[in-house]
């Protein structure tokens, strides 16, 4: 037996309760798990059990501690050790018993939310489906318009306006420019490496690594500028904010040049969808039987 092993046993023959209960964790938390524990004590002599362990620990150390004092004195020290180690030993459990129900509590609670939001999504998609089967019908099958409603629905075809906010509210523009950038052999960032800027993992798509998205990127210091906020916001890696911009009011220049200006009313209480957006033409209205249909509308939402 060597030197280092036989102090090592020789400090474990006698300890405090405290310092007892903190080796027996420490020899317990060297194992893969409870289970794996449980096996090894099961080859192990009964001295081996833990309070039985424990009991032989602290009882060596008082006796050490107080050699020479008289037996009862020793004997009612020994209980006190006992009484302490015991509790020290079953706080441990308690609390470990606790942590567990809890853990168990919130693992079906998560469970639970997991299945509610696996819910929520399918409904949600139920509902987009449900909406696309509708404008497919709408647009395959012939609604009946009565002579005047008719005429009117074909006036706003003839003079239909996309309206700028429509435009940049959808950003319409913003995709033509990058699919044009991209096209001309600009870098496009993959799905997800804008959420490392912020650090936050998204569960609907995959997170690039950090490695991968830099390798995209001409330098660290641009790359630093994208993970900061400061530049590459609109998902290029070789594209700054400012040339984006730049490129963006060119484009919308250009077409504001070879394009009517055009201007639409909104009338929200119109029963027909299409014409709640009713397009002027020279500041007049395209047909006045829009203005009555706004007013039946309004008084039928009013009943």
């Amino acid at each position: 037996m060597t030197t280092a092993k036989r102090r090592v046993e020789k400090l474990e023959s006698g300890l405090t309760p405290k310092q007892a209960i903190l080796l027996w964790l420490q020899e317990a938390h060297a194992f893969s798990g409870i289970e794996e524990y449980v096996r090894h004590l099961k080859t192990q002599p009964d001295s081996a059990a833990p309070l039985h362990k424990l009991t032989n620990q602290v009882e060596e150390d008082v006796r050490k501690t107080l050699k020479g004092r008289p037996k009862e004195e020793i004997d009612r020290a020994v209980r006190q050790a006992y009484k302490d180690v015991f509790f020290l030993f079953f706080l441990h459990q308690r609390v470990n018993d606790k942590l567990i129900t809890e853990q168990r509590y919130h693992s079906s609670q998560a469970m639970l939310l997991a299945s509610k939001l696996s819910s929520l999504m399918r409904e949600r998609d139920l509902d987009r489906q449900m909406r696309w089967n509708r404008i497919r019908v709408e647009m395959q099958m012939p609604y009946p318009l009565d002579a005047e409603t008719a005429a009117t629905v074909e006036a706003a075809k003839q003079n239909y306006v996309l309206t700028w906010e429509a435009i940049e509210e959808n950003d319409d523009i913003g995709q033509w420019l990058k699919d044009s950038l991209v096209a001309k052999g600009k870098t496009l960032l993959p799905d997800g490496a804008q959420s490392m800027k912020s650090e936050t993992k998204v569960s609907y798509t995959e997170v690039p690594t950090k490695d991968d998205v830099r390798e995209l990127f001409r330098d660290a210091e641009s790359f630093q500028k994208f993970l900061d906020g400061e530049d590459f916001s609109y998902g290029l890696a070789d594209v700054t904010d400012a040339e984006y911009d730049a490129h963006y009011e060119a484009i919308v220049s250009a077409v504001k040049s070879v394009t009517q200006q055009g201007l639409v009313v909104e009338l929200p209480t119109v029963p027909h969808p299409f014409l709640s957006e009713a397009p002027l033409v020279d500041g007049d209205w395209i047909d006045r039987y829009t203005v009555e249909l706004t007013e039946w509308g309004a008084r039928i939402g009013e009943k």
